[in-house]
């Protein structure tokens, strides 16, 4: 009996660490500490919390693996199963990354940030699975294939997901009001507002509705 509560304690602590680490987690507490504030009442050089819903007014984008037209993407390619799973493709890109409520309109900087995309296409490919062409394509873009050097295929898991129009996603960072001029961009509206990393702190954003519903 000595062992069980100290067994117990490092099970407790691993899933605490693990909870408080996950991406997800740490996105969502720093979203929902920070007070909110609907975009024409955020006031210049404050670090503060807005939502709105996403409008392509600026760069778009074709999410690599689902061919959707979006203003961001992320994804996830793990290789392997079990235990010997592991991540081997990560990568995020942003087109403008432009948001909406009511008459006002925020520019989210995308330079360094932290989010949590809900990854809501998922693909696989293996044994007696191929890879679709439009998947193969890109893995061949990161210079990798979906068959080993013998030719059969690899195990691997693809997720998924985008900042599409009219989704709602919630937002922190540090304002910045600007004349529509100055970010050349076709807005209905005289004055913008930028959401800028404040010093080291990233932007944050997400639009999973857990994080958002409750931000």
């Amino acid at each position: 009996m000595d062992f069980i509560l100290p067994v117990a304690i490092i099970f407790t602590l691993a899933i605490l660490y693990t909870i408080y680490t996950d991406r997800k987690s740490i996105i969502k507490r720093k979203i929902r500490k920070t007070e909110g504030k609907n975009i024409g009442e955020v006031q210049e050089g404050e670090v503060v919390k807005i939502k709105g819903s996403v409008v392509f007014r600026g760069k778009t984008l074709i999410a690599p693996l689902s061919g959707r037209k979006c203003a961001y993407y992320h994804v996830i390619i793990t290789h392997g199963q079990g235990k010997n799973r592991h991540e081997w493709i990560n990568e995020e890109k942003a087109g403008d990354v432009i948001i909406q409520n009511g008459k006002h309109f925020a520019i989210i900087t995308t330079d360094i940030v932290k989010t949590y995309i809900h990854p809501d296409k998922s693909y696989n490919s293996g044994f007696l699975n191929n890879a679709t062409p439009r998947l193969e394509k890109y893995l061949q873009k990161h210079g990798e294939k979906s068959e080993d050097w013998l030719g059969l295929n690899k195990t691997l898991d693809y997720k998924e997901g985008i900042l599409e129009e009219g989704e709602v996603i919630a937002v922190v960072g540090k304002a910045e009001w600007v004349h529509r001029k100055e970010v050349r961009m076709d807005l209905p509206c005289e004055r913008v507002l930028l959401i800028r990393r404040d010093n080291e702190h990233p932007v944050y954003f997400s639009d999973d509705v857990d994080i958002v519903d409750h931000a």
